[in-house]
């Protein structure tokens, strides 16, 4: 039932006939007036609009955006501002962060072992 209403048009609310039909078997014990809508009106949604399209375009016939931030920023008067941005790393990345990782500490005690080494091992030496 909600499929069918979704891929329903606007024709009938466009016929005042069947407006009244409609209002017949929706509002019987009701006396509301309604009228059909009026097509040489300008609209972004046509006669033959779905209501699927009004539904995801949700019944707003027209944004009028205005970004106003110094109005926002001066209503709050914050302290300081934040911005924070989370991700959630997959698979990928983690493995090559820990083989980069790995790599680097390998790398490093190239360097490091071997003078660490020598000097121990003339340590012991001169000792015994």
């Amino acid at each position: 039932m909600i499929e069918s209403l979704l891929q329903s048009t606007l024709e009938c609310f466009y016929n005042q006939t069947c407006i009244n039909q409609l209002n017949s078997y929706l509002l019987s014990n009701s006396s509301l007036d309604v009228k059909a809508l009026d097509s040489s009106l300008t609209s972004r949604f046509v006669e033959k609009s779905t209501m699927e399209e009004l539904i995801n375009k949700l019944l707003i016939e027209q944004w009028n955006l205005s970004m106003i931030h110094e109005n926002y920023y001066n209503a709050c008067q914050p302290i300081s501002c934040i911005y924070s941005y989370t991700t959630r790393n997959d698979i990928i990345y983690i493995l090559t962060i820990v083989i980069g990782l790995v790599g680097g500490i390998i790398e490093i005690l190239k360097f490091v072992i071997p003078p660490v080494i020598q000097s121990f091992a003339q340590y012991w030496f001169k000792t015994k």
